[in-house]
């Protein structure tokens, strides 16, 4: 069995070798252990800049405010509607179960179109011209009938739950998870390193994820995904961004907290093979992730190259970051890095337990 030294410079070896390559221009990958304040292994050629997380935005923002609420597992997008609130364009939408949305088994369109009509995607946009232009294009869309209590992954249930939790405490999603941080896990020191561009600190550097052919900027600093630019930049399907140091604190944090230990415990019960669905969470048993812990781990893949793993019972997770979109949105070579990298990660985890 290799020595952590030796794993070191595999993984060093694995990220320069892709680097060169030009799979992305930055990366930063990790292993820790929530029983440990200590990293198990790390590389990185990106320190104090931050990533655009993508998807990730779900398990760290989304999922924790909605799990945070007291739910019942039948409980309806409608226990989230505030008093006097009419949502009438979307009524339809609101008998479907809060669980079912968090395990992409609700019978939603994998996907939808949020920018056809907004020449000036990407702008800075008002929280009620934001909540206008979701409300308008969701109450387009309809149930597949065939496919509630079926995996299907869907965008539009988060989209949707970001928009309710923002009209139930009248704050944006931004700000609420300023308020997770601060108050709900108790520390405010992670809002300096993870969070929407628009609660970070002025001088926070950005990584680019690439020339955005809709908008036609630059994605540095703005997120990448064209749906959650066209809706300010804040939704609770994408737009968080992180340093590699800022997530692996973040989810040290929020994993220890009681918080944190619900969710995993909620979870854990689904986790087997062969299944991809959860609670808010994604299970890691694709072939470009199953290298970590069998597959068998909660977490989440990011479409601009992130991703992040945990094995509940160990405590063990995996981080990856990187800009893969810079060069190709459709560069598959992101799932063979991901599965050599973890890999690597997997064993310096096991390796420590010996």
């Amino acid at each position: 069995m290799e020595n952590n030294s030796n794993l070191k410079q595999s993984l060093e070896r694995l990220c320069s070798k892709f680097l060169k390559e030009k799979l992305y221009t930055h990366y930063y990958v990790s292993c820790g252990d929530l029983n440990s304040n200590q990293l198990l292994l790390e590389s990185s050629n990106a320190e104090g800049l931050f990533f655009d997380l993508s998807s990730l935005t779900k398990v760290i923002v989304t999922t924790p405010l909605v799990l945070n609420e007291t739910l019942n597992e039948d409980d309806s997008l409608r226990s989230l509607v505030p008093k006097g609130v009419m949502l009438n364009a979307v009524d339809h939408l609101l008998d479907i179960k809060i669980y079912d949305i968090l395990r992409h088994q609700s019978g939603l369109p994998a996907w939808i179109n949020f920018y056809t009509d907004c020449s000036d995607a990407g702008s800075n946009r008002d929280t009620q011209d934001k909540h206008d232009r979701i409300i308008r294009t969701l109450s387009r869309v309809k149930i597949d009938h065939d496919y509630i209590g079926k995996d299907r992954y869907s965008d539009l249930g988060m989209v949707l739950l970001g928009l309710l939790l923002e009209l139930k405490y009248n704050t944006s999603l931004d700000e609420l998870f300023v308020h997770l941080c601060k108050d709900v896990l108790a520390d405010p020191s992670l809002t300096k390193i993870i969070g929407y561009p628009s609660c970070l600190p002025k001088d926070a550097k950005f990584i680019s994820t690439g020339k955005c052919m809709v908008r036609g900027i630059e994605t540095t600093g703005v997120v990448h995904d064209e749906n959650c630019g066209a809706l300010s930049g804040v939704t609770g399907h994408a737009g968080l961004f992180s340093t590699g140091i800022g997530l692996n604190l973040y989810l040290k944090s929020f994993l220890r907290s009681d918080l944190g230990k619900k969710v995993i415990k909620l979870n854990e019960k689904f986790i087997r093979p062969n299944n991809p669905s959860l609670l808010g969470f994604r299970q890691g048993n694709d072939p470009s992730s199953n290298s970590f812990y069998d597959g068998l781990t909660m977490g989440h893949l990011g479409f601009t190259g992130t991703a992040f793993w945990l094995e509940p019972k160990s405590g063990f997770y995996a981080v990856i970051l990187t800009n893969r979109t810079i060069y190709s949105r459709l560069d598959s070579r992101i799932k063979s890095f991901r599965r050599e990298v973890l890999g690597i990660l997997n064993e310096a985890a096991r390796c420590s337990r010996r």
